[in-house]
């Protein structure tokens, strides 16, 4: 019920109607905790880089990226989301 809130006062018809985000690579200063998608010393070509992003699919970011952006459909507008480190 609350993320619903959220995405409706975010995306939604009666809220901001944002239709840019940005997700960042990584935790950043709003992360609950610090992780990293490579924590393999050296890893310079990424080799070992987490392509599943299996830590942002396991708490839900993913799933409310999504969710924001049919929200924002709902109401005809697209969301743009950036990867940022």
């Amino acid at each position: 019920a609350k993320q619903e809130e959220v995405l409706e006062l975010y995306f939604g018809r009666t809220g901001h109607q944002y239709t840019v985000g940005r997700v960042p690579i990584n935790s950043c200063d709003f992360s609950p905790q610090s992780y990293s998608f490579d924590d393999a010393a050296d890893d310079f070509e990424m080799a070992q880089f987490d392509k599943e992003v299996t830590h942002d699919r396991d708490n839900g970011m993913i799933d409310f990226v999504r969710a924001a952006s049919t929200k924002a459909q709902s109401i005809g507008n697209s969301v743009v989301v950036y990867g940022s480190p």
